[in-house]
């Protein structure tokens, strides 16, 4: 139910973005899983932008000079949080405020399990 709702929510911000604007929309995500989450929203009117490539840890990424440039061009910016992406905290902070910043943890009402021990997660 909560992953329709966030679906929904996307792609109405992702789908009306254009009519407000009269262009394509410049969406930027954070990680790979979002990144193919809003990829099929956003199927046929543009290609999001993926700032942390597949198989780099978000915990510890660096940005890069393009990545810093695709920010700034950005009308939204769609994250997990600073608890995953610490190193999006600061830039995010100093982008405009016409820049829309989508917090999946904090806007998108999702639910944060415990740390699980024991079995397979056993350290």
């Amino acid at each position: 139910m909560r992953n329709r709702r966030l679906l929904a929510g996307l792609a109405a911000l992702v789908l009306l973005l254009p009519l407000s604007l009269q262009a394509t929309p410049r969406v930027v995500v954070s990680i790979p899983p979002i990144h193919n989450l809003v990829s099929g929203v956003m199927e046929g009117v543009a290609e999001p932008v993926l700032l942390v490539p597949g198989g780099a840890s978000p915990h510890d990424y660096a940005l890069r000079p393009s990545d810093m440039r695709h920010l700034q061009a950005a009308q939204v910016v769609i994250w997990v949080g600073r608890d995953l992406e610490g190193f999006l905290e600061r830039p995010l902070a100093r982008l405009p405020e016409s820049v829309t910043k989508v917090t999946l943890l904090k806007d998108a009402d999702l639910v944060r399990h415990a740390l699980r021990e024991g079995g397979i997660w056993e350290r």
